[in-house]
């Protein structure tokens, strides 16, 4: 049998993904789904909450096969929205997740 710590990355790539942040109440979820494009139907899974404590609605968009430059090029359109706090782009390479402007 084959033992693996829960501290280790699955051994699948996760899907590439985009989270748009919003003060609560302004998350525009149409407008959201606008600027994907026709990226839209690539869209896996969508996933919208409300961060309480921090007074800001999320919502994360995964997606199947799409390439680095049409995600690089839909959080460059949800960027520009005056409404939108943050988008940032999740990607994986070799089990390791890649987040812009994190480290």
């Amino acid at each position: 049998m084959l033992m693996t710590s829960p501290y280790e990355s699955p051994p699948y790539d996760a899907p590439q993904s985009i989270t748009v942040r919003a003060a609560t109440g302004q998350l525009r979820v149409v407008s959201v789904w606008q600027a994907f494009g026709q990226s839209a139907a690539q869209a896996q899974r969508t996933i919208v909450h409300r961060k309480k404590n921090k007074d800001l609605e999320e919502m994360t968009v995964t997606f199947a096969s799409i390439s680095l430059a049409e995600l690089t090029e839909i959080i460059s359109r949800l960027n520009a929205l005056t409404w939108v706090s943050a988008a940032s782009l999740r990607v994986t390479t070799g089990g390791t997740f890649l987040e812009p402007g994190r480290s």
